[in-house]
């Protein structure tokens, strides 16, 4: 499927509503900005709970709670580095659903961006053209 650098994505295991979401080449793992993370222990399994950040959610914010799946040490573009959790969700882009696992940060508030789409997820699925955005259009929009 041929994205742009910038495609609107859903994440239908958390909210309906599209997010517009930088396809990063130059990142391994996926990331979406979060807020209020915290974690706790249910059936001795990891989960973690999280508000949508503002910047992608408006409307009156909803705890999420979902098992981890995986913890990571992630270094940033900037060469921060900070452990962080992971989970399993559902990734629609263009007319194509898929299941990836996403890195959950609250740190990435300086960047334009809420979400970044990295190499994991992308697969063999994706071929992206640099200079141009929103290819596959705005989930619902015909």
């Amino acid at each position: 499927m041929l994205v742009g650098w910038r495609e609107w994505v859903r994440l239908p295991g958390l909210i309906e509503a599209p997010i517009e979401a930088k396809i990063d080449t130059g990142a391994r793992s996926s990331a979406l900005l979060v807020q209020d993370m915290r974690t706790e222990i249910r059936e001795q399994k990891l989960w973690v709970l999280f508000k949508l950040s503002s910047r992608i959610d408006e409307s009156i914010q909803v705890m999420h709670a979902h098992p981890v799946v995986a913890r990571r040490r992630i270094r940033s573009s900037n060469g921060h580095t900070e452990m962080r959790l992971f989970i399993r969700t559902s990734l629609q882009l263009g007319k194509r659903t898929w299941l990836i696992d996403l890195s959950l940060t609250t740190s990435r508030g300086d960047m334009k961006h809420v979400m970044l789409i990295g190499r994991e997820a992308m697969g063999r699925r994706l071929m992206v053209h640099p200079c141009r955005k929103h290819l596959q259009g705005k989930p619902g929009d015909g």
